[in-house]
């Protein structure tokens, strides 16, 4: 089929595409996703979108331990995939950005499975909440750190207050003596 709206299952494979006659994973769109909703994972944790997240729907709330001490160990790459040698991956062309999983998995394991051939995988929809939790102990240290800056500044002046006193009483007068 050539409509660039065909949708095509591939009996063979199981792939289903949709834009495309001939799918090379699972599901494979050519063409923008539109969607009034949310891409959730298998665990129900939103991808992407407008996502359930009502405080009446969640049990078991905790808030995130600290993270940025681990989450700056992350070293974001750029990189090629090894399209020749792994072209049942499917990868495409370029440049690409991302982390590698081994560095992922020294600090966040529980970010880190592999698929079916003992590859590694990172689940990404993790890092924006890491990021926004770092964001959060940056902001306290950073209040720390404005609150001691001005009980130091405001100590300073107290006692740069006396010695301006001093030095105005030292001022000789105009015949040459100091002031009493």
């Amino acid at each position: 089929m050539t409509s660039r709206y065909a949708l095509v299952t591939e009996a063979n494979a199981g792939n289903v595409g949709i834009g495309t006659t001939a799918p090379t994973a699972a599901l494979q769109v050519n063409g923008n996703i539109g969607t009034n909703g949310c891409l959730q994972n298998f665990a129900g944790s939103a991808i992407i979108g407008t996502c359930s997240s009502d405080l009446r729907l969640k049990t078991n709330i905790l808030p995130f331990t600290p993270v940025l001490d681990k989450l700056v160990k992350l070293q974001p790459v750029h990189f090629d995939w090894n399209v020749e040698q792994y072209p049942d991956y499917h990868f495409g062309p370029g440049r690409n950005s991302g982390l590698l999983a081994q560095d992922v998995e020294k600090v966040f394991p529980e970010l880190v499975s592999a698929d079916a051939h003992g590859f590694k995988m990172v689940n990404y929809s993790e890092l924006p909440y890491l990021t926004l939790a770092a964001i959060r102990e940056l902001q306290t240290e950073n209040d720390s750190l404005r609150a001691q800056l001005a009980e130091m500044e405001a100590r300073l002046a107290r006692l740069e207050k006396p010695q301006s006193r001093a030095r105005r009483k030292m001022r000789p007068r105009a015949n040459g003596n100091p002031l009493p």
